[in-house]
């Protein structure tokens, strides 16, 4: 039996970005003991928007509060798990639990026109996907032959809107929502969806409608946080198939890549991204020169984590809205 090679987009783009910190998150699933307020508010926001529309999938569209009462018991359960993950947070920053709140009720009221129009067909699905190579491909890359290549992710929502099918992705950014919508058809994470959705879900689709939540705030002078700002935008990705072949390409030359440091157990860090986008949340480590041996060692054997950092290892296959609500024995 192969040996089986998963990646996702986080693992992909992180990849590229950085071999070391491909190595320090995916192989031996470090995490910095301080949390990142924006991804608990982001998987926050997903739990919202998970709770509201499989309430409706279920029980249709109405007025009468009860898709709204799901989301709000989803998002909570999320929140409350990310915060007991053994990670310390920022409790003053803006992106509370109470503003994820606020944000979806004015999604809910940004987006009332969905009602009648749009017919939620899935929400939520992990997928596991099995890429089966091609003769060109097998000739291009090799040593894949030696792998069972899994592509694994997770699709937000399945909608029919106006009689044609849509992938719905839904993101949050403190980000300008323009400077997100300019570059997202050039995104192998929307890129990579669109060929899930047909490949591995058997959904044919008109295209993928992110939905954008930005939220901001900017501190005063006295440290307090000023008017926080929400924007909601759905912008329509359409890709060809000969889109969707160069994205696949792409993704099997990465899998091809990370092969070629596993057997050789080389990470070498990206100084690259180190100058041009700054300190990244592993910094503290690569600025130790610590050995990685001794580091693999004490975090797969001894299950010891350097100073400033924990053990928490992510899977995509792993994490869904439903299965934290599971769990935790959140009633509907």
């Amino acid at each position: 039996m192969k040996e089986v090679l998963e990646l996702d987009n986080t693992y992909r783009g992180m990849f590229h970005t950085c071999k070391r910190k491909y190595y320090l998150a995916r192989i031996l699933g470090l995490a910095p003991e301080r949390g990142s307020n924006a991804l608990r508010y982001g998987s926050t926001w997903h739990a919202f928007i998970e709770g509201y529309y499989s309430f409706i999938k279920e029980n249709g569209w109405a007025e009468d509060g009860k898709a709204i009462e799901r989301a709000a018991k989803y998002g909570k359960a999320v929140w409350e798990h990310e915060t007991e993950q053994g990670q310390f947070f920022d409790e003053g920053d803006y992106r509370t639990f109470s503003n994820c709140a606020q944000s979806f009720l004015e999604y809910v009221g940004e987006f009332a026109y969905d009602k009648g129009h749009m017919k939620i067909v899935e929400t939520e699905q992990v997928f596991n996907h099995i890429i089966e190579l091609t003769e060109n491909e097998e000739w291009l890359f090799p040593s894949l032959m030696e792998r069972e290549i899994h592509f694994t992710g997770r699709l937000d929502i399945q909608v029919e809107l106006s009689g044609m099918n849509w992938l719905v992705e839904v993101k949050s950014t403190g980000q300008p929502i323009r400077t997100q919508g300019e570059r997202l058809n050039r995104s192998p994470q929307i890129l990579g969806y669109s060929y899930a959705g047909r490949h591995a879900l058997n959904f044919e689709s008109q295209g993928c409608l992110v939905s954008i939540h930005h939220i901001s705030s900017k501190r005063k002078k006295n440290g307090e946080w000023g008017t926080v700002k929400r924007e909601f935008k759905r912008i329509p990705q359409i890709f060809t198939d000969e889109d969707l072949d160069n994205w696949r390409l792409s993704f099997l030359s990465t899998c091809n890549d990370i092969m070629f440091y596993e057997e050789g157990n080389t990470w070498p860090m990206q100084f690259d991204s180190c100058y041009s986008f700054g300190r990244c949340q592993f910094s503290n480590i690569c600025e130790r020169n610590i050995n990685l041996n001794d580091l693999e060692y004490d975090v797969i054997e001894d299950r010891v984590a350097p100073d400033g950092y924990i053990i928490l290892p992510k899977n995509v296959l792993d994490f869904s809205t439903r299965k934290i609500i599971s769990l935790r024995n959140v009633k509907n």
